[in-house]
């Protein structure tokens, strides 16, 4: 089955935490329903026309468009008080030489974020990647060590960006609670093995959002960088549910480390059951309510175990 939680008795299992030493198992929103069904679990984030998030909805306020079937809602939570668990993957290619400076106050600005409206048990998780992923720091709630962690990176070598998210998202989908990765890179790519398809059915599996803060970036679609396109690490994070940014200068910086925090913990989880039929299935979750957008993962894989493989 797609990555699927298997309800033994009233509830949600938990899965174990692989991601460092220090990581600790986190339960996701509690959700209750009979015991025996095989669900697919969605992360949703909700905004407003004015891009404030919305929280209070209720399970009747969503539907779920799996491939352009109705199927309705078998679970649903929401938690704000539920810790998070944020992995910053940082790129340490060659190719950021010139982009240390962006990437410290990117990787500070969002350890702020998270300080200032600290949850008891938050943790975050410092990785470096150039053709290969580097635990710089394990999971912890200590952030002054991420910040310490980063004083250690030397950028050299090729980019394995696709590579890195992929297994990076791998490694986080391992734990529970509200969960998301934040890649800061150039966007440029080398060396991966992966496509960007191949990545997104990966992250989108396990249902990690990945959001990417940019330091180099193509604008293609007008001088509001909100609405730009990016690049393709942007494209991908929309096929996640997550966003793409431009470090576009100390503003634009806290801007994407306010709403990527913000986000995160405030994650609505939605369950269905998956489609009878195996192969890969186009996701849409919808709100009742006029004026909102809904953000989650754009598919699954029905019938057979999602993160085996890529689209």
């Amino acid at each position: 089955m797609p990555r699927v939680i298997r309800l033994i008795v009233v509830g949600l299992l938990a899965i174990s935490p692989q991601l460092g030493t220090a990581a600790q198992a986190q339960d996701r929103p509690a959700v209750t329903f009979r015991a025996g069904i095989d669900l697919v679990p969605v992360v949703a984030v909700v905004r407003d026309e004015t891009g404030h998030i919305v929280t209070g909805l209720r399970r009747k306020d969503f539907w779920v468009e799996d491939d352009g079937v109705w199927r309705p809602i078998k679970g649903f939570s929401e938690d704000d008080a539920a810790p998070l668990s944020l992995a910053l993957l940082v790129d340490e290619s060659g190719s950021m030489r010139e982009n240390g400076a962006l990437t410290r106050e990117t990787v500070d600005t969002l350890l702020a974020a998270i300080s200032a409206g600290r949850t008891p048990g938050d943790r975050v998780a410092l990785l470096g990647f150039d053709s290969t992923v580097h635990e710089l720091q394990a999971f912890t709630a200590d952030t002054d060590a991420v910040g310490r962690a980063l004083d250690g990176v030397d950028p050299f070598g090729a980019t394995a960006a696709h590579d890195a998210i992929a297994e990076t998202a791998r490694r986080l989908g391992a734990l529970g609670g509200r969960r998301a990765l934040v890649v800061i890179s150039d966007g440029l790519d080398n060396r991966s093995q992966l496509t960007l398809q191949q990545v997104s059915s990966i992250a989108s599996a396990i249902d990690v959002p990945v959001y990417v803060v940019l330091t180099r970036w193509t604008v293609s679609a007008g001088p509001d960088l909100e609405a730009a396109t990016l690049g393709p690490l942007q494209q991908l994070a929309r096929w996640t549910g997550g966003e793409g940014f431009a470090a576009s200068d100390p503003a634009a910086i806290e801007a994407a480390a306010r709403r990527i925090v913000s986000d995160v913990r405030h994650q609505y989880l939605i369950a269905f059951e998956p489609a009878p039929k195996p192969g890969w299935r186009v996701l849409r979750i919808h709100t009742m309510r006029s004026g909102l957008t809904v953000r989650a993962r754009s598919a699954y894989v029905a019938g057979r175990d999602e993160t085996a493989s890529g689209r």
